[in-house]
């Protein structure tokens, strides 16, 4: 009778064990199969005290990356509208061509890198630029902001649908040239372009005009010092000239330490250029991304005030972080 007794018990909490196993299951299933539906909050954007408290690139980056456990499951539309609102786009047009500055982007935004994986990307996509005019915009549905947004919807169609030419860096008018109208102080001669218009960079002067609007809005406390121009670049306004009358873009500014007309030095001084390196090229395994003038120093060199072009937009003096071309992985180099 015992025995009869035991085995009783046995089996019920066998099967006690089965069923609570079993809803178990079915709980975590449902969890994997639940789709959120809305975008994603960011925790702190721009124009708030909180975000220019950063005072950081990479912090505004961290602050901005969407959870894994809540990246996974957001639908491709929900990801969508979380992409287009992403406070950080307007990163992909200050750079000297489209296609660096979508890949950097991409590269340290978590939200775009998941949409462009998606298989439904491009009809998502395509539907969302449709509709675009009755999009409202949750960061910040300014004019400017719309501008610049849509812009980037193009860049990022060019790399879920394959659109050609868009994540070019010049058009084909554009022609480098090497002679003696740019040559570093020991009359090494710089591959450069002369003449550039925003035609050439294939975008417009309202487009710019917007884009500044908003850069100036979310870097604080950035300051323009000179105005937007399409025919130079940072690296001839660090390297070459800081005339506004400037007409010559450097793509490569490397010539100017290679052939010693500048020796590099391992903390900032007033006037001395600074380049910032981006580990994926050139010249002794990293590429010139950024070039600047430092204006003043502090103890700690990443405090020091700098001036800088960015990209075909105006000339800003900011402090060596709070700029799209910092990044943690780069090295910077001063030069005297």
């Amino acid at each position: 009778m015992k025995r009869i007794i035991v085995f009783c018990l046995i089996m019920i909490l066998a099967l006690g064990t089965a069923n609570a196993y079993a809803l178990n299951s079915n709980l975590e299933t449902e969890e994997v199969n639940f789709k959120i539906t809305e975008p994603y909050d960011y925790p702190i954007v721009p124009k708030t005290e909180e975000w220019n408290e950063l005072q950081d690139h990479m912090k505004m980056i961290e602050v901005c990356t969407i959870p894994n456990d809540i990246l996974n499951r957001m639908t491709t539309q929900a990801l969508m509208e979380t992409v287009a609102n992403y406070p950080l786009l307007v990163d992909m047009l200050v750079w000297d061509d489209n296609q660096t500055g979508y890949e950097l982007v991409k590269e340290h935004f978590n939200g775009l890198q998941e949409f462009a994986e998606r298989e439904d990307a491009s009809e998502v996509l395509q539907t969302y630029m449709e509709s675009f005019d009755s999009v409202v915009l949750y960061v910040n549905n300014s004019d400017a902001s719309r501008i610049v947004v849509e812009t980037c919807l193009e860049l990022i169609a060019a790399d879920v649908q394959g659109t050609e030419g868009v994540l070019s860096s010049l058009t084909n008018n554009a022609v480098e040239v090497t002679n003696n109208n740019v040559v570093t102080p020991n009359n090494t001669r710089v591959p450069h372009y002369e003449n550039l218009t925003y035609a050439d960079h294939g975008t417009t002067l309202s487009r710019v005009q917007a884009e500044e609007e908003l850069l100036q809005e979310y870097y604080t406390p950035i300051v323009a010092i000179k105005d937007v121009s399409p025919s130079y670049n940072c690296h001839s306004y660090a390297w070459h000239s800081t005339s506004s009358s400037n007409t010559n873009w450097i793509d490569d500014p490397s010539a100017y330490w290679l052939d010693n007309s500048y020796t590099e030095i391992a903390t900032p001084t007033n006037g001395c250029q600074v380049v910032y390196l981006d580990a994926y090229g050139s010249v002794s395994g990293y590429t010139p991304i950024h070039s600047a003038i430092v204006l003043s120093t502090y103890d700690n060199p990443i405090e020091s005030i700098v001036l800088s072009k960015w990209g075909y937009g105006a000339v800003y003096q900011h402090k060596l972080r709070i700029c799209p071309y910092w990044y943690e992985a780069e090295e910077i180099k001063y030069y005297s």
